[in-house]
């Protein structure tokens, strides 16, 4: 019996939780909380925490990153990009103190009552081709708490 193909997007958020557990310990890195409610919406892809603090990363990668053309792959990089800031942003806007809880693999289920406060956000696009983000960068929301 042949194991169960997982989406690549999802796997491409399995990889990058590895990476992130090799230089800060694997207990500091948190995949995909999500609010205790029926919804279970996911908050954001990634979350660090360490001292009492938090990095939030988002993460946007492609099913099939082969299938586009270059010009096709920009065009998909820079609408990509703008989507992985909306979390981001919207975590640091409206922080809620509404429970989060994520799976971890070696802690199992750890829940928060509320996020520790945030320092850092990152957005991540995968593209395999070079993407000048200049042509958008005046538009992209870099401080959401304004």
């Amino acid at each position: 019996m042949a194991a169960p193909q997982i989406a690549r997007t999802d796997w491409a958020e399995l990889q990058v939780e590895e990476l992130l557990s090799v230089p800060l310990i694997s207990e500091f890195v948190f995949r995909s909380p999500k609010y205790i409610d029926k919804t279970e919406k996911e908050v954001i892809d990634h979350l660090i925490l360490h001292r009492q603090q938090c990095i939030l990363l988002s993460q946007k990668a492609q099913e099939n990153p082969e299938k586009r053309t270059i010009p096709d792959n920009e065009t998909w990089a820079l609408k990509q990009i703008q989507k992985a800031l909306k979390p981001i942003c919207g975590v640091i806007r409206n922080p809620s103190d509404q429970p989060k809880w994520c799976e971890h693999p070696r802690l199992g289920r750890v829940e928060f009552d509320a996020l520790p406060p945030i320092v850092h956000g990152v957005a991540m696009v995968e593209t395999w081709h070079p993407v000048d983000l200049s042509s958008i960068a005046t538009a992209l929301d870099l401080h959401p708490e304004n």
